[in-house]
């Protein structure tokens, strides 16, 4: 009688123990998850006003809330009880089976570095990717999140994938599209070598972005008509010294060439660029 009293006590004292131990866990993980959404709250409107771009912003944001959640799934498993010593060492014998699991999100983060380093995008540019158009509106961890022309639906792609395939870009920042048109005074056989003239002219002109690359085209008309075409991108601080290039392109080519160029009206001169 008295072995199954003890056995009853025993149990009695490794429930309450247990029990305590998933209160505590609880109450950590509770506690713990209000102070990190806080703490989230705090960092990210820190990054916000100490850093100009939201993609860095954002991007930063997204690791201090991944590495604070870890480390309070860590506590709560510490207060249950856990070894999380043997839990890491458990961790990094199975590193390379992990490694190889999650190989798809381990690129997602290197692209999502590459992505905040070298800013083919920022958070607020309008993107064309794949079959998918809408507005960057975060860079995370592993993920970019567009907002769709319909503003109820987001789209999240990864990171690997932004990084890997070409993107369109329309951009409110940093470029714009220089367009002119110029009327031919008389009909020349050598539009292929005044084509070229021009290709050369603009590569070698460091003002003009190369991606994507300066347009010449010709349009011939069943009067006679030609009517030359020119579209190049530029930076917005380049693009008055750069309108004066183009002009100074087209006077050479008129000497070079005894074609007169007058310019005709575009519907728009310059917008917002596409990348």
């Amino acid at each position: 009688m008295n072995s199954y009293l003890n056995i009853f006590d025993s149990w009695q004292n490794l429930a309450t123990n247990w029990s305590i131990s998933v209160l505590k866990s609880i109450l950590v993980m509770v506690l713990g998850w209000w102070a990190v959404n806080k703490i989230c709250k705090m960092s990210l409107l820190f990054f916000q006003k100490s850093i100009s771009d939201k993609g860095i912003a954002s991007f930063l944001y997204s690791i201090v809330k991944f590495s604070l959640r870890v480390v309070l799934v860590i506590t709560a498993l510490g207060c249950l009880g856990i070894n999380v010593g043997s839990f890491f060492a458990a961790i990094g014998a199975s590193f390379v089976a992990v490694g190889l699991s999650l190989k798809d999100n381990l690129s997602n983060l290197m692209s999502g570095m590459v992505l905040v380093i070298n800013k083919p995008i920022h958070v607020g540019d309008y993107i064309e990717f794949e079959n998918v158009k809408g507005t960057v509106i975060k860079i995370e961890m592993l993920f970019t999140t567009l907002q769709t022309e319909d503003k109820n639906k987001t789209v999240i792609i990864p990171n690997s994938k932004l990084s890997a395939n070409s993107i369109v870009r329309q951009s409110k920042y940093d470029v714009s599209l220089i367009k002119r048109v110029y009327e031919l005074d008389n009909f020349s056989e050598k539009y292929n070598e005044i084509k070229w003239y021009f290709e050369k002219e603009f590569i070698l002109n460091n003002k003009i972005l190369q991606i994507p690359p300066p347009n010449i085209e010709f349009e011939t008309f069943k009067d006679n008509k030609t009517l030359l075409k020119i579209n190049v991108w530029s930076m917005n601080k380049n693009k008055k010294a750069l309108q004066e290039d183009v002009e100074n392109s087209i006077n050479r080519a008129s000497q070079k060439y005894a074609i007169h160029f007058k310019e005709q009206p575009v519907e728009s001169e310059s917008h917002t660029g596409k990348l």
